[in-house]
């Protein structure tokens, strides 16, 4: 009976013994070919033995048959992904859209997926599509969109997407504090530091043990060639673990400027003691050499 062997292939399922659940669902296949039910038990056993490349054909002909049915869409985005056909996912993630059936979660994905073509524009689009929902993507994951862009170095688009995050969900204050430290980098890499400047004292009353709040603070003191507060925030940033090592870096850089060559030696083996690079071993005996004349 076919209906029993799919039913013992769904308990096979459920218990975590995906292998055993793949015969199960395979011999009530070849009674019932065609049924979306066997279809999706096989391909969840498929995919929870991590065998993505196996469900693409078998989501393939469930699609031709139910095309409007998002959840055969999106798993076969999922086995696309995994089996690095990162184009072919795009495309169906795309196909989803158009057929106005596409998650926020989904929107999110997509938007990751032109990111790594190098497509920003494109990734900003669809990441702020999914704040349009009634029920949006969550703050994590708009919030790790708006930080990937950042990094990718795209800071005018990470903060569109920060002014659209702030406009389109409910947020609570440490997450308003999150967005504020993140438009505050994008502004300082677009060499906006006067912009900057209040979402940096801001974080940091409110954060007084936030490291890089406090170590953007010190660059942008030493962009206004302000060196006392420019040390002082400096020397804050240095009692921070998180943020240690880059501020005594930055920090003697500084003393360099200011032809303060022992304490920049000295702030430079801080660094090297805490990880040792060649490149400052070398600068720092550069520096010595320069001390001995």
């Amino acid at each position: 009976d076919p209906a029993t062997v799919m039913s013992l292939g769904y308990c096979y399922l459920q218990l975590g013994y995906p292998a055993s659940a793949e015969i199960s669902y395979k011999q009530a296949f070849l009674h019932l070919p065609g049924n979306t039910q066997i279809i999706h038990g096989l391909v969840s056993a498929l995919l929870q033995m991590e065998r993505f490349d196996e469900t693409i054909p078998l989501l393939e002909e469930t699609i031709k048959n139910k095309p409007q049915e998002r959840k055969y869409w999106l798993a076969q985005v999922d086995a696309l992904n995994n089996s690095g056909k990162t184009d072919d996912a795009l495309i169906n993630l795309e196909s989803v859209r158009r057929l106005n059936n596409i998650t926020p979660n989904a929107l999110i994905l997509l938007g990751d997926l032109y990111l790594i073509k190098e497509l920003p524009t494109l990734a900003l689009e669809v990441y702020s599509e999914s704040l349009l929902y009634k029920n949006p993507a969550s703050f994590s994951r708009l919030f790790r969109s708006a930080s990937q862009l950042t990094q990718s170095g795209e800071p005018e688009a990470s903060i569109k997407l920060i002014h659209n995050i702030e406009h389109r969900l409910k947020i609570s204050e440490s997450e308003n504090n999150k967005l504020l430290s993140l438009k505050s980098d994008n502004l300082l890499s677009l060499g906006k530091y006067d912009e900057a400047f209040p979402f940096l004292k801001s974080t940091v009353s409110r954060e007084p043990m936030n490291g890089r709040a406090i170590f953007q603070l010190a660059r942008y003191y030493v962009f206004k060639k302000d060196t006392f507060n420019a040390e002082f925030y400096f020397q804050q940033a240095e009692k921070i673990d998180s943020i240690q090592r880059k501020a005594l870096i930055a920090h003697a850089k500084l003393l360099i400027e200011e032809r303060e060559l022992k304490k920049a030696a000295a702030l430079l083996e801080k660094a090297q003691f805490i990880k040792h690079e060649s490149y400052i071993e070398k600068y720092l005996n550069q520096i010595k050499q320069l001390l001995k004349r």
